[in-house]
């Protein structure tokens, strides 16, 4: 797995981005997109203390912010597994390879949350995936 990940440059010129997300909006979801968590599917287990020990954000804080990440259809958080799922990072992660999507099958199978799953599993099918 790689040891970096890239942001595209239009992030920052992204209307959604730039018309509704608040500094701190932006500041998580760059954390989300780009966290030592992150693999190939795009959805990973990660602790909230873990993210604010990392981002110096507090609980609180990180919790409503993901709540609202959330609302704007980018992220979405499953409290029973710990699960995050960064919506769209298929669009800008993912490639036709074998080489890649034999080990992006481990990962998808290894997803705790039954809607998850099913979401990622339509994509790798390259079935109509709606969130």
């Amino acid at each position: 797995m790689a040891i970096y990940r890239n942001v595209h440059m239009s992030f920052w010129t992204d209307r959604k981005v730039l018309d509704e997300f608040t500094a701190t909006e932006k500041y998580l979801y760059i954390y989300l997109l780009t966290n030592p968590q992150t693999n190939l599917s795009g959805c990973y287990e990660i602790s909230m203390r873990q993210v604010a020990f990392e981002t110096g954000l507090e609980q609180k804080k990180i919790k409503a912010t993901i709540k609202s990440l959330s609302e704007k259809n980018v992220v979405s958080y499953s409290e029973e597994t710990g699960e995050v799922l960064i919506i769209n990072w298929h669009r800008y992660n993912w490639t036709a390879s074998e080489k890649f999507r034999k080990p992006l099958l481990g990962w998808i199978d290894e997803i705790k949350f039954p809607p998850y799953k099913q979401y990622l599993m339509s994509l790798y099918n390259n079935e109509q995936a709606i969130w």
